[in-house]
C-alpha cells in the first residue's frame, strides 16, 4: 500500500463520488499535500486517516489490485 492517494483513488476504493470523498477527508481531518504531475491536486495521507478507513482503504485497494 502506498503512503498516499489522489482524491479520485480514494472515491473509487470507497465506490462514493469525488466531492462525497472531499467531504469525507475534511470530516475526518486526513493531511494532504499538493499533487506532482498534470492537473495537481491533492495527495491524501494514508499515516492522517483514522484507522478504520486505513483498514477498508487498504482491503479495497488490495481486492481491486488482485483482480484479473
Amino acid at each position: 500500500m502506498r503512503d498516499a492517494y489522489t482524491t479520485n483513488e480514494i472515491a473509487d476504493a470507497f465506490e462514493v463520488s469525488v466531492k462525497n470523498a472531499i467531504k469525507r477527508a475534511r470530516r475526518e481531518g486526513w493531511q494532504s499535500r499538493p499533487r506532482a504531475g498534470r492537473g495537481g491536486g491533492h495527495e491524501w495521507l494514508v499515516s492522517s486517516m483514522p484507522e478504520k478507513t486505513r483498514l477498508t482503504l487498504a482491503a479495497r485497494v488490495c481486492t481491486s489490485q488482485h483482480q484479473p
